[in-house]
């Protein structure tokens, strides 16, 4: 009786996990957008709940050239990510030109203005989100509130297998911890033996060609696409391509 209360009590955490994750596990797809007569066009990659978020959702945009938005932004915080193009953001009384790679971490309630002063579209991941735990605003305040970092200026470490930027490691209103940084993996080469971790994590193919193991299962991914990582699943990842592989990978819990 005490061996199977013990084994009840090692699988009932793992079954919450499960039952808490509607985002399933896998590779999705790069879809553009289709320019229509509106100023910004979405498409929702995926749209559901994490271990640790109530509702998680990334979209691919594309906003055409000399246009601008504003990305409202009153309940969910967000993580935009420049896929193609040069795109403007305006937050804070502050002005920035975002070129590919560069990301802007943005508060809840902290409303900006993206424009697209080029005469071509320019391309973006927009992942929004809220947390299952109350929103600290505090928090994210402390930590540094809504921030720009462009890819230009974060420094690249390199090391065997390729190399690392890092980009961001810290609390945010929604999230107790939120990590980001950038891999370079060199060609035919596996960034580590499959692992789990605590935190669920969104990896963003920005050049190249892998392939990810999550589970038991095997996915390809190529420039643009997007795989999802519940938390304290097995992953890894591999470069199938003849050139470096180079993509975001974003913890978060």
């Amino acid at each position: 009786m005490k061996k199977l209360f013990a084994v009840l009590l090692f699988i009932f955490p793992l079954m919450l996990v499960a039952q808490e994750d509607s985002i399933a596990g896998k590779a999705y797809a790069y879809q553009k957008p289709t320019l229509s007569k509106t100023d910004i066009n979405s498409f929702v990659l995926f749209n559901g709940s994490t271990y640790d978020l109530a509702q998680a959702e990334m979209t691919s945009n594309i906003i055409d050239g000399n246009k601008k938005i504003t990305l409202q932004n009153a309940v969910m915080e967000c993580l935009l990510i420049v896929k193609s193009g040069t795109l403007v953001l305006n937050i804070k009384d502050s002005v920035f030109s975002l070129d590919k790679g560069s990301i802007a971490l943005i508060m809840p309630s902290e409303n900006c203005v993206l424009q697209n002063t080029s005469n071509t579209s320019g391309e973006f991941y927009l992942m929004r989100y809220t947390s299952k735990m109350p929103e600290d605003k505090q928090r994210g305040l402390n930590a540094g509130g809504s921030v720009v970092i462009e890819w230009k200026n974060v420094v690249f470490t390199a090391h065997d297998k390729g190399g690392i930027r890092r980009f961001l490691d810290r609390p945010t209103a929604m999230l107790q911890h939120f990590e980001i940084h950038a891999s370079t993996l060199k060609e035919g080469l596996k960034s580590h033996e499959p692992h789990t971790h605590r935190a669920a994590e969104i990896v963003v193919m920005l050049d190249g060609h892998t392939e990810m193991q999550i589970g038991n299962n095997f996915y390809k991914g190529k420039a643009g696409d997007v795989y999802y990582l519940p938390s304290n699943v097995p992953h890894a990842i591999r470069n199938e391509g003849n050139v470096n592989a180079e993509y975001f990978a974003i913890q978060f819990q």
